[in-house]
This record gives C-alpha cells, structure tokens and sequence, in this order.
C-alpha cells in the first residue's frame, strides 16, 4: 500500500519508507521547445537499475545502445548508427548548443568519448542524465563522461511521448527516505533507492517545495492523490493549523514535489493529534487516499479504532469509525499501525 508507512514520531534525520517510486526532477518545468520532454524524461528513469540496454528489437551493434535508448526514450528507433553521428546532425541542423553545461530537462546530452562512436543520454536538468552504459542503465552527474560535446534538442521527427507508459518493474516498492534536517537544499528532501538495484541506485534525489520549518508539525508521506499514478510528498498537518483542524497538504510528482496540489483543513480536530496515527489509505476504493486516523489513545470502545474521512467529502465526511480486533495493550507495545493490502 503506497504511502501507508507512519512512524510514531519523526526520527532526528527524517522518515524511511518503501513506495513505488520512478520520478526524479531536479528542473521541474517541462522543456518549451518540447511539450512532451516530461514524458521522455519519466520513461528514461523508469528503467534505472536495468540491465544493460537492447530495447525491443536488438541493437545492431554493442556500441549502440547509447544512442538506441535516447531514440526509444523519444518513440522513435534506429535513426543513427551511433551518439557522434547524432551530435553532428545536430550541429548542421542548427539543434546543438555547444559546451552548454545548462541542458535543459529532456535534451539529448553529447560526449566525445569510446572512440569513434562517442555517448549521449538524456538530461534530467540539475547536471544529470540517463544513459544505457556498458552494464546497467544508470542515473549520473554530467561530469561523470569526458569530453562534453553539449546538448541539443531532439529532431522534429521524432515522435516524442506525451505519456511514459507503464514502469517496466514488476511493481516491487522502492525505497524512500524523507529527510527532514541538515539537509542541503534548506527544503524537505526526497531520496530513492530502487528497488531494481537492490535498493543501492538513486533514483531521486531533489528538494521540495515544503519548509524544514514543517517537520514538528506534523507528518510526511507518499501516496498518489492527483491519480496520475506516480506518488506525491503529503504532509499531514497536525500542529499550528490555520483552520484549527488536522490539514492536508500535497505536492505533485509530476512538478518535482514543488506545487501545492492540496492545501485543507479536514474533519479531523488537531485534538486528535496526540491520540494517534494519521495516514492516506483507499478505504471507500475509489482509487483515491483517504485520510485515516489509527487511534490508540482515549478510545470509547476500548480497542484500537480505525477512523478515515473520504477523499471524495474533501477529507470531511466520516467513512468509517469503528473498534477493532487490536487491544488497548496493543498500542504500547513498540510498534505502530498501518494500512497495506495483504496477501
């Protein structure tokens, strides 16, 4: 269950969790010369961790690759027979910017290096890119390559992808730590490991658009509010609301956990607080998180009672209030609860 993992307290450096996860933006506004460099750049990260690439249909030689995952990542395939041949079609077409170290995100990104062949890969913004090397398809500093070329935009013909498609995973969750002190960008960080690599790769690594200031007031998530289906950052707000109430707040994957795509009170009182858990689960199965409060604390029935108000009331209107099979003593002994759909 996506984003159902909600520790007691926060820890001193921020919150572990595993969620499905393949976004990392470190630039967050699309590419203006491309609508669609956002589709490019989530299907490239998708695959991070994998095997070395061959696409569907093969290369046609080993020193391809490179090239050939650009070209699937842009819909398109077996256009260059090689990175070089590419960056010099780019050059005489009046698409490359040379020695440019601010690719923007999407662009292809150029270096004059393994002989004759050269290397590309696509920019994530930040300094980064994703490449197919020699073993595995990896998430890496621009700088890591010599001889930097420059970057340039795809050509006009290709197709491009308005949408990334399904993950090529099975579905395993990733890694996910949510950093809430000492951390560089002065915001709240979001950091992945895949689950691909054995949880050892990057796959995220950015600032957010919420205050290290918000880490005492409350508690921070991933689930999938906006259905695009990718995991936003949600804080759930306990402490020193505006609206008196326990508040939801949200920011999107899809804007680099930057803008606010919710921003409530709900039907829950900050009394609450101290009486429990609060989490995002579909209870109603709408396919929407709801908000749920695992109360374990001043309970009327005497066991463990589970509490949730609908996504589709705006968080307000009470789906379930009931007791359940879990003891007062449940609650005290060293754990917490959560919500996860179980074999």
């Amino acid at each position: 269950m996506i984003g159902s993992f909600v520790p007691r307290r926060l820890p001193i450096l921020g919150v572990f969790m595993l969620a499905v996860l393949a976004v990392l933006t470190f630039v967050p506004a699309a590419l203006a010369w491309d609508g669609n460099a956002e589709g490019e750049v989530q299907w490239a990260l998708q695959w991070v961790g994998q095997s070395s690439w061959q696409g569907p249909n093969g290369w046609r030689s080993s020193y391809e690759q490179c090239e050939k995952f650009v070209e699937n990542a842009w819909n398109t395939e077996y256009v260059e027979t090689s990175a070089l041949t590419g960056w010099n079609r780019a050059v005489n077409e009046g698409r490359a910017h040379r020695g440019d170290a601010n690719a923007p995100r999407g662009a292809l990104v150029y270096w004059n290096c393994y002989g004759s062949y050269g290397h590309v890969g696509i920019s994530v913004g930040g300094g980064q890119h994703v490449d197919a090397g020699s073993s595995a398809i990896q998430l890496g500093a621009n700088s890591h390559h010599t001889s930097y070329l420059g970057w340039a935009t795809a050509p006009s013909s290709w197709p491009g992808r308005a949408d990334p498609g399904a993950p090529p995973s099975s579905g395993s969750n990733d890694l996910v730590f949510i950093k809430t002190i000492n951390t560089g960008t002065n915001t709240i960080e979001l950091h992945a490991k895949s689950a691909a690599s054995g949880y050892k790769t990057s796959i995220i690594a950015t600032g957010t658009g919420f205050s290290t200031g918000d880490a005492n007031n409350g508690w921070f998530s991933v689930a999938n509010i906006d259905g695009d289906g990718r995991p936003d950052l949600v804080f759930i707000k306990t402490k020193n609301t505006g609206t008196k109430t326990v508040e939801l707040h949200v920011k999107s994957a899809a804007s680099g956990y930057r803008t606010s795509i919710i921003a409530t009170g709900t039907g829950f009182s900050t009394a609450d607080a101290s009486n429990g858990f609060f989490s995002m689960a579909n209870i109603d199965g709408d396919g929407r998180p709801d908000l749920v409060f695992i109360k374990t604390r001043n309970m009327g029935t005497n066991t463990v009672e589970l509490h949730a108000k609908s996504a589709a009331s705006g968080y307000r209107t009470s789906i379930i209030a009931t007791g359940t099979g879990f003891s007062l003593g449940d609650a005290y002994n060293g754990g917490w609860f959560s919500m996860s759909l179980m074999p």
